[in-house]
């Protein structure tokens, strides 16, 4: 997502890879899923559906495939901002398609398992409000989930702050909303992901003291329910241009995002030799990179499933690509 506020068409489709053999006897949703479609259908994905998933993958390996878009496309909406559960059978996503409540609403796909179509986007209303809902970054366990929203009477792009909102397990729904007061500030602050089992959280934001337009910050805190600590900027990775939209992995070692540092806006990678160094080897994903917008990068859990938006084709779509 740039700063100003987007126009355009997007999509939330298929999000398997060309290498997944689909069972004859899956089925994908071929309407709209409501709440307690949703509810049922991950209840049924997993064994354990409260089991936390934050663990450190390996180091991944391989090349990018050639993004695709997904399918599902809404012709004049912008699609855009998604975040997907580690295991990849959720996917969330910022949207302005009729069916919303407010300029801009949080979106939802799922599916039971990763060789399986993506069932087509339904609204959520728990996490939406009449006003800007944007950014929504899911924690690795599927429990919590992030945003940005000026649902408290902010201008857009100006007055955002990040709210949060947790279920006790995957078949449950969304509580709602409530501001992080210690992460906030009278500026903008978009993009929450959180790692390390939700102890730790980034985002960006352009409060006093930012480098650039907007700078990626940083907080912890002890426990769950603990006190988040003054957001501190990760000065690794900041410049005097516009960097948006940090993903950690779960270790905090690995970091992808968007930046228009070399004159366009791409994606970007980084590594570390532990959570609480720099960041080094900054560079730009080239497999996915354009002349175009490409942004709101978020990858699964093992870091070889990553989606991203991009205005390539005209309009802002969400793409996929796998390693």
């Amino acid at each position: 997502m740039v700063l100003a506020p987007l126009a355009g068409a997007s999509a939330c489709g298929r999000l398997g890879f060309e290498s997944f053999t689909r069972d004859s006897g899956a089925d994908a949703a071929t309407g709209p899923v409501d709440a307690s479609a949703r509810d049922s259908s991950l209840a049924d994905a997993t064994s354990n559906p409260d089991a936390p998933a934050g663990t450190c993958s390996t180091e991944p390996v391989g090349d990018w495939s050639a993004p695709r878009r997904l399918e599902l496309n809404f012709a004049g909406a912008t699609d855009d901002d998604p975040t997907i559960a580690a295991d990849a059978l959720e996917l969330y996503f910022t949207s302005t398609r009729p069916g919303g409540m407010g300029s801009a609403d949080v979106w939802f796909c799922l599916r039971t398992r990763p060789d399986e179509l993506w069932s087509t986007p339904s609204h959520v209303p728990e996490l939406s409000s009449p006003a800007y809902d944007n950014t929504p970054g899911i924690s690795a366990d599927g429990l919590t989930i992030w945003l940005a929203s000026n649902r408290q009477g902010g201008a857009v792009g100006v007055d955002e702050d990040i709210y949060v909102s947790t279920r006790p397990s995957r078949a449950a729904r969304w509580s709602t909303p409530e501001p992080v007061a210690a992460l906030n500030t009278s500026g903008l602050e978009r993009a929450p992901e959180s790692f390390d089992s939700d102890l730790r959280i980034v985002f960006h934001s352009d409060r006093m003291g930012s480098l650039g337009r907007t700078d990626f910050y940083e907080s912890a805190r002890p426990t769950r329910d603990g006190a988040w600590s003054t957001p501190v900027p990760i000065l690794s990775l900041n410049t005097t241009f516009e960097d948006i939209q940090l993903w950690l992995n779960e270790c905090g070692t690995r970091a992808y995002f968007q930046s228009n540092r070399d004159g366009n806006t791409d994606l970007y990678e980084a590594s570390r030799p532990s959570s609480s160094g720099d960041f080094s080897g900054i560079a730009r994903i080239t497999a996915l990179d354009t002349m175009s917008q490409d942004m709101d990068i978020a990858l699964s859990g093992d870091e070889r499933y990553l989606v991203f938006s991009s205005d390539r084709e005209g309009e802002t779509h969400i793409y996929e690509t796998s390693r």
